[in-house]
């Protein structure tokens, strides 16, 4: 299978890229990449770059109770 054509739901998986990223909280991929190096969630998997959703999770969660 080819991994770009994964359909798996972004709701499924831990890790995502910043294009999923992106739909997750929103933003456009720039304010993305900004947001997910301030709360920490970014990974680096040799020269691949993805992000860590349950990070993500706690930054909102944690932005809403404010």
């Amino acid at each position: 299978m080819n991994a770009r054509n994964n359909s798996t739901a972004i709701s499924d998986k831990r890790m995502l890229t910043i294009y999923e990223a992106s739909q997750y909280v929103g933003l456009g991929t720039k304010s993305t990449r900004d947001y997910m190096r301030k709360i920490g969630a970014e990974r680096k998997f040799g020269s691949r770059v993805l992000f860590d959703k349950n990070v993500i999770d706690q930054a909102l969660d944690q932005k809403e109770s404010v």
